[in-house]
């Protein structure tokens, strides 16, 4: 996984563009969503961030027939990839290559799962409900009765907040 923004906030699950393939697009798009970002999570943006998003002010001055944005595409890319949520990414999703966005690796969490790093509270077993074990701290999926997942942070066997 990609290094972590230093805020403890990430991006929200979901989509950032979809429907089009366009580079132009894409750059709008990403670049709108990296701004916020910084400006949601008060993360001190780096210079190089800063640099990128004043030229793609400029998108005039892109040739989008010589591939100049395709590399501004990868760029903001892989900007936006640091605010990704714990075990998920930003990409394409898997059922829409034409929609990028904010989603969860199942392959990620299922390790996570079965390495210890994510505890699970299954509710949707039919009214059985596991015990948070007392004192724990650590991360938490928990599933709903209809099988809704959230993903929470616990220290000290309380509640810290909901990352996803």
């Amino acid at each position: 996984m990609a290094k972590k923004a230093t805020s403890t906030k990430y991006a929200s699950i979901g989509s950032v563009s979809s429907g089009t393939l366009r580079p132009e697009d894409l750059v709008d798009a990403f670049a709108s969503e990296l701004a916020a970002l910084y400006k949601y999570t008060y993360t001190p943006m780096p210079p190089h961030v800063k640099e990128m998003l004043a030229t793609i002010d400029k998108l005039d001055e892109i040739d989008f027939e010589d591939g100049d944005a395709d590399e501004f595409v990868e760029e903001l890319a892989q900007e936006l990839e640091h605010f990704a949520p714990p075990f998920a990414y930003f990409g394409a999703s898997e059922g829409d290559g034409a929609d990028f966005g904010f989603w969860i690796s199942g392959d990620a969490l299922r390790d996570a799962i079965h390495d210890g790093e994510v505890l699970v509270q299954d509710d949707s077993r039919g009214g059985r409900r596991d015990k948070i074990p007392k004192g724990y701290t650590g991360l938490l999926l928990h599933i709903s009765d209809h099988g809704n997942e959230s993903l929470t942070r616990y220290s000290q066997g309380r509640y810290v907040v909901t990352i996803w």
